[in-house]
């Protein structure tokens, strides 16, 4: 299934109201659209999505899945950070163990990169948020990826525009 396709099944199950552990408004992504940067994966029953939604003090990363119900019932988690503002990264799902990792950028009031977090959901759905990969303001855009034997990789854009990457 297409992102374009996934993503519109989850803003009309926003719409209709069959989304459920909500704490903000999940109009986010029909209010933001491709603003929302929603980020895709899809495992071998059901589909998870990070994207920017619209928090009380400012813009909030968010993930999405409809493992209860596929394909209509969605459960909305946020993913915190203590910045401001935060915006997802991508998404990896190990299947050796069904561990999804999920990465997100935190941002100051200023709109620099404040830090970049890794946040964990296991197979049975608890999560573990926000392990901090990189503290200070030298860091965006990161990508995800977990080797078949486990470590997890983050790969990020420099303050400078240069690519770094680290095993954590």
């Amino acid at each position: 299934m297409s992102l374009r396709k996934m993503v519109s099944r989850l803003q009309v199950a926003i719409r209709t109201g069959a989304v459920r552990n909500t704490t903000i408004s999940m109009q986010s992504l029909v209010i933001l659209g491709r603003d929302a940067k929603p980020q895709i994966i899809l495992d071998f029953s059901f589909a998870h999505i990070a994207f920017r939604a619209v928090g009380p003090n400012g813009s909030i990363s968010q993930h999405a899945t409809n493992a209860d119900g596929w394909p209509d019932q969605w459960t909305i988690t946020t993913l915190p950070v203590p910045h401001s503002d935060s915006y997802p990264g991508n998404l990896f799902i190990n299947f050796g163990d069904g561990t999804l990792h999920c990465v997100t950028t935190g941002i100051d009031s200023a709109g620099v990169p404040g830090g970049i977090y890794h946040h964990i959901r296991q197979s049975d759905g608890t999560w573990t948020f926000g392990e901090l990969v990189l503290s200070g303001s030298t860091g965006a855009n990161p990508q995800i990826g977990v080797s078949i034997n486990g470590p997890v990789s983050v790969m990020w854009q420099g303050y400078s525009g240069e690519r770094i990457y680290r095993v954590i």
